[in-house]
């Protein structure tokens, strides 16, 4: 599943998905079931959960540049601590593939209950609606200057002609304020969209579920168990025979 926040960054995220499977490879179902909010059948299927940062091409190339050229270790080092890709990749391997199904919204819900993004959501949300109020009151004023900027076009009556005298000829440009009208009118579109979409985590890509396990099918799992079992077993008869057999020896040689 791909993913991509505008709240979480690398460690946070890390630390949320690491503490996730470490409750799977203790076999911690019970808390893991509470966590996700999941029933414990579904969470015992849940094998492992890794999660991965996605790099732009561009930042690629550039880490590549520094990486490879004598010097640029302090450069590479800031390059990397101030990188704000925000896109993730979350990797999850199950026994059993219908456990896939609506795993993506878990998840993403587990991320979102996270007090710190919470935090910061709330407050990214109220300067966005405190920085829309101020652009229609801006766009109220323009209005109000273009109405009166027409009007001094317009002649003083019937039998005169337009004055072609604007509020100061040599610095109100009647382009520029249509210009800056359209460009408050884009931001607020622009904080509509943030505001209309989740954007605080949004599902890219949803989890694909492959052909071939990675792990191999329950089946061949088995048949590998029983085998390397079988060969355990017989290595141990082996041991025990060879031991019985040495004793044996030695007790004949010291009878003799």
């Amino acid at each position: 599943m791909t993913l991509n926040s505008a709240y979480y960054r690398g460690e946070f995220l890390d630390n949320s998905i690491q503490n996730l499977n470490r409750l799977c490879s203790e076999n911690n179902f019970r808390v893991l079931a509470s966590l996700l909010k999941i029933e414990p059948k579904k969470a015992k299927s849940l094998r492992k959960i890794q999660v991965e940062q996605i790099i732009s091409p561009n930042m690629q190339m550039l880490i590549d540049l520094y990486k490879n050229t004598k010097g640029n270790q302090r450069r590479l080092d800031s390059l990397i601590l101030n990188h704000s890709d925000s896109t993730f990749q979350i990797m999850v391997q199950v026994y059993d593939t219908t456990t896939l199904v609506g795993l993506d919204t878990v998840l993403v819900n587990y991320i979102k209950n996270n007090k710190f993004v919470n935090k910061r959501i709330a407050i990214e949300r109220k300067n966005l609606l405190s920085r829309k109020a101020k652009l229609i009151r801006e766009s109220k004023n323009l209005d109000t200057l273009k109405s009166y900027m027409a009007k001094s076009y317009l002649p003083d009556g019937p039998s005169k002609t337009g004055t072609n005298v604007t509020l100061n000829d040599k610095e109100s440009n009647p382009i520029d304020i249509y210009r800056e009208d359209f460009r408050l009118y884009d931001q607020q579109l622009k904080i509509d969209r943030l505001l209309f979409i989740n954007s605080e985590i949004e599902i890219i890509d949803r989890f694909i579920t492959f052909g071939r396990p990675a792990s191999g099918t329950i089946y061949k799992n088995a048949a590998k168990g029983a085998i390397g079992g079988l060969l355990i077993g017989l290595l141990y008869v082996f041991y025990i025979i060879l031991r019985n057999g040495l004793h044996r020896f030695r007790t004949m040689v010291e009878e003799d």
